[in-house]
């Protein structure tokens, strides 16, 4: 049994190379951030194909180093919780300075490995103590553009690896399934943009009972008339979320989530989670 611990940040797509070729026996864990929360197609289809446990880590930013301090956490934290120290345990990163997870565990007893993709492990078959002292630390990977168009959070709702039960904090918002979109990092966040008017031939769509329930949860009070529409046009909670991302596009959609978090305790008519 093998677990693989992802630094997503730190190796992206690279690091999940391999993936399509493990067994339902093995556990990847993906750490990600909103600094990287995207992969690309061919990636998200390697996820759907493989046979292992996958968990979704989305982890806190804001301070230098803060997906690595949550990921050395966890990492102890897993391997206390489930007493396996018979397995063997991967950090799949390019970050040098986590080598000395490594050599802590491997004091301990456990067959611990750091290396920079799943397929350095399934393809060659050894392990790697320490990784390359070339290896460089990316210092703010907000700088990157990621070549990538598909939410990670969309990926972790299809995967959906029941079947096995891990000591694993939940998924952020994983209940809620957005829609695939392009996310551009930049270093200044970008202005709301005006919501569009909604361009449809039926007449207005009105509902007095539902417009005094938005005015109780939502500041604006002039977008009440299209979230009306929206609410009204949609019988599904994705497609009602996917509607407001459209109408009111906003950096890493910030305000469309804001608009569902409010509403959401009142569309329990509505299907989906």
């Amino acid at each position: 049994m093998d677990y693989y611990f992802i630094d997503y940040e730190n190796v992206k797509n690279l690091g999940l190379e391999g993936i399509e070729g493990l067994s339902e026996n093995d556990t990847v864990i993906i750490f990600y951030s909103q600094n990287a929360n995207t992969i690309t197609f061919e990636t998200h289809k390697k996820l759907l194909a493989s046979k292992a446990n996958i968990i979704f880590e989305k982890v806190n930013i804001g301070y230098k180093n803060a997906l690595d301090f949550q990921l050395a956490s966890y990492l102890g934290y897993f391997i206390g919780k489930t007493g396996e120290y018979e397995a063997t345990y991967n950090l799949v990163t390019n970050d040098a300075a986590l080598s000395v997870i490594s050599r802590f565990w491997s004091r301990k007893g456990v067959v611990f490995s750091v290396i920079e993709r799943i397929a350095d492990k399934t393809e060659n078959a050894f392990l790697a103590p320490e990784i390359p002292e070339t290896a460089v630390k990316k210092e703010d990977p907000a700088e990157e553009q990621p070549s990538t168009d598909i939410a990670l959070e969309e990926t972790a709702a299809a995967v959906e690896k029941t079947a096995y039960e891990a000591p694993a904090i939940t998924l952020e918002n994983e209940e809620e399934i957005v829609k695939i979109t392009e996310v551009t990092l930049v270093d200044e966040p970008k202005k709301n943009k005006p919501a569009k008017k909604v361009k449809t031939k039926d007449k207005e769509v009105t509902d007095p009972e539902l417009e005094m329930k938005l005015e109780a949860v939502l500041d604006n009070k002039e977008e009440i008339p299209v979230i009306v529409k929206i609410i009204k046009q949609y019988k599904t909670k994705q497609g009602i979320n996917n509607a407001l991302m459209k109408q009111f596009p906003s950096q890493n959609n910030q305000r469309s989530g804001e608009i569902y978090q409010a509403i959401k305790p009142l569309l329990t008519d509505k299907k989906g989670k």
